[in-house]
């Protein structure tokens, strides 16, 4: 494991993932309807008005 000064942290995009997955009624009824090929793959960030750099939250959602 490398170490590093910020801690554990976590990608924003993940948790929205989840709890849209929740909303849906979970993992299970989400599944029998969508198929996720990949919310990117590669890291999307935009810098706020207060400077400060987030995830800018893009998905790719195939609908059966």
């Amino acid at each position: 494991m490398i170490s590093n000064a910020i801690g554990h942290t976590h990608e924003v995009s993940s948790v929205f993932m989840y709890e849209m997955i929740a909303e849906y009624g979970g993992a299970k009824d989400f599944y029998k309807h969508f198929y996720i090929n990949s919310p990117f793959p590669l890291e999307i960030i935009r810098q706020t008005k207060d400077g400060k750099w987030v995830n800018a939250i893009i998905m790719t959602i195939l609908f059966f």
